[in-house]
């Protein structure tokens, strides 16, 4: 009787073994949705040619894309694909393809890797990217695991050849590594200085739930160790602190294109709250950041190069349907409290964008206070609110959805009030211009082109950008980026 209840018994444990085996990245995305508070419907459709490049290989015909989602205030999903082929053109596969989910406010991360194809040769991964939320997701994704379990092979610069390829191993301050050639993008992104922790006070990642039987954990978390190295390296000594103070690249990391364990405490300074703390106080002027570079090869350090990298720059302290004010903060005094060493208290110049844009908003281009300038509304100076007295004379034009470009117009000039130059003084515009320009007439530089904002802003001058919600047609402000530049 006993070796019948055992036969019994041993068969639906065993199929419930494999389930839930076979099951390990659902139960993962599962305990993701729990703890950076998303839902699977919230995910967009994924392609990595839909993404922005960011780094071209010197002497071959391969590229690397990043691509970014907003999958709602809280929380952004970011993806790398790795050297798409066919430059310059839509590419069916990738050599690798990293993606991760990031609570800035919580610090929550889940890292994810997409599944090598190929049987033989080169790796092939599809630039067509299934969400890990899709129930078919197992078919792409890798398994918490074999991410977990998964080396480098071969040995690289013969570092490490047993080595584990652990996410966490490069992601340890903060989950965005930020060097040179991705910095612009991640700006692009508003993922740099955004208010994501960079000190491994908050920022974790989410560890997979170990399998149960019969509502039982048995075994541990393929990411068990996750944390630790985490903690780990933000906190040895022989790094000098920096993945406690910024994001140093590739910090224990013995990939080619990030910093080998010999180089480990250089560092780029990049999503930090004070980026002078890396060369030393004072060192570093607000408006002018240095930032050390690599050969085109990665491979070699001089510590004697620097360029100037503004990316660095923008900040985006705040999001229009977060805080529950239903507006967008992006201002000076902010700046002062959050970015310290981005501070100066007389701007001569403010640069916004929206969020995943890559139109340039500048208040230096403008020689006045304009009062109004953007989609809605068109452009609007008083001459009341100039040093001078006086506005510029202006022309504006639109670009409408299907491309279209209106031809310039200068319905009025700055006598009286002001210069008003309305959107409903253009006749037959399309309901939809998805751009607003504005030139005047400088006899140095001739026409000065630049352009304005799709939202009515209440103010976007030295001070700062604040847009109000209840100000919009469609009562939504865009989510801007800002970044001052000082004297």
């Amino acid at each position: 009787m006993r070796k019948i209840v055992f036969g019994i018994v041993a068969i639906p444990l065993a199929l419930i073994a494999l389930t839930t085996k076979a099951d390990e990245l659902t139960r993962y995305v599962q305990q993701c949705e729990t703890e950076l508070g998303f839902a699977a419907s919230e995910v967009p459709t994924l392609d990595c040619n839909d993404g922005e490049q960011f780094k071209v290989f010197d002497r071959s015909p391969v590229n690397d894309f990043a691509g970014h989602a907003r999958i709602n205030p809280n929380v952004d999903l970011v993806f790398a694909c790795r050297w798409l082929s066919d430059r310059g053109a839509y590419s069916d596969f990738a050599v690798t393809i990293e993606l991760l989910i990031h609570n800035r406010d919580n610090g929550a991360t889940c890292f994810f890797e997409a599944k090598d194809t190929a049987t033989s040769g080169d790796s092939q991964v599809s630039t067509t990217i299934i969400s890990p939320t899709d129930p078919s997701a197992s078919s792409y994704w890798m398994q918490p695991k074999d991410l977990d379990a998964k080396k480098f092979s071969p040995a690289i610069n013969g570092e490490f050849p047993n080595g584990f390829l652990r996410c966490v191993g490069c992601h340890v301050a903060g989950p965005y590594i930020a060097s040179p050639s991705i910095a612009p993008t991640l700006a692009k992104f508003g993922l740099l200085n955004d208010g994501h922790d960079t000190k491994a006070e908050r920022y974790y990642a989410v560890l997979p739930p170990p399998p149960k039987i019969l509502g039982v954990p048995i075994g541990v978390s393929s990411f068990i160790g996750w944390k630790s190295i985490i903690d780990t390296n933000n906190s040895i000594a022989a790094y000098d602190g920096c993945a406690s103070a910024c994001h140093s690249i590739g910090t224990g990391s013995s990939t080619d294109a990030l910093l080998s364990a010999a180089n480990r405490d250089i560092v780029v300074p990049s999503l930090l709250t004070d980026i002078a703390d890396v060369f030393g106080a004072g060192s570093m002027p607000a408006n002018d950041p240095m930032v050390k570079v690599f050969d085109p090869d990665f491979k070699l350090f001089d510590p004697n190069i620097k360029i100037v990298n503004n990316s660095y720059r923008w900040v985006n302290m705040d999001v229009p349907d977060r805080r529950g004010d239903y507006e967008e903060h992006e201002t000076l005094s902010d700046l002062k409290v959050l970015y310290p060493r981005f501070y100066c208290s007389n701007p001569i110049s403010l640069s916004a964008h929206v969020i995943d844009s890559d139109e340039i908003i500048n208040t230096g281009q403008a020689p006045d206070i304009l009062n109004r300038f953007n989609l809605q509304d068109g452009l609007v100076c008083l001459n009341k609110d100039q040093p001078g007295g006086l506005c510029h004379n202006y022309q504006t034009r639109y670009v409408c959805s299907n491309g279209k470009v209106a031809a310039w117009q200068d319905n009025d000039d700055p006598s009286y009030s002001g210069d008003w130059e309305p959107r409903n003084s253009f006749k037959g515009l399309c309901s939809n211009p998805t751009l607003i320009q504005a030139r005047y007439y400088d006899p140095v530089r001739k026409w000065v082109i630049f352009n304005g904002p799709p939202d009515r802003l209440v103010e976007f001058d030295n001070k700062g950008l604040v847009c109000h919600n209840a100000d919009q047609n469609n009562s939504q402000c865009s989510n801007y980026v800002v970044r001052f530049e000082c004297p």
